[in-house]
């Protein structure tokens, strides 16, 4: 069950190829990477606004995942 959660557990990965183990670290890396950038771009930006730098984290579990809005429907 936590590999399906946590999907860096994955016991059947040893079965893979060398090259699909690799592309799948490249994607943990690069959305690591793409995470931090993002926290750090936000931070000072919501810090500045609102006075609390974790406003952009903090937000989204807050109000829902979703952005509020309904559609045209």
């Amino acid at each position: 069950m936590l590999s399906y959660i946590i999907p860096i557990f994955d016991p059947t990965v040893e079965k893979w190829s060398a090259q699909a183990r690799f592309l799948r670290w490249l994607t943990f890396l690069w959305l690591s990477l793409g995470l931090i950038t993002l926290f750090s771009a936000s931070y000072p930006v919501a810090l500045a606004e609102t006075g609390n730098g974790w406003y952009y984290m903090i937000r989204p579990k807050a109000f829902g995942s979703g952005s509020g809005y309904k559609g045209s429907m």
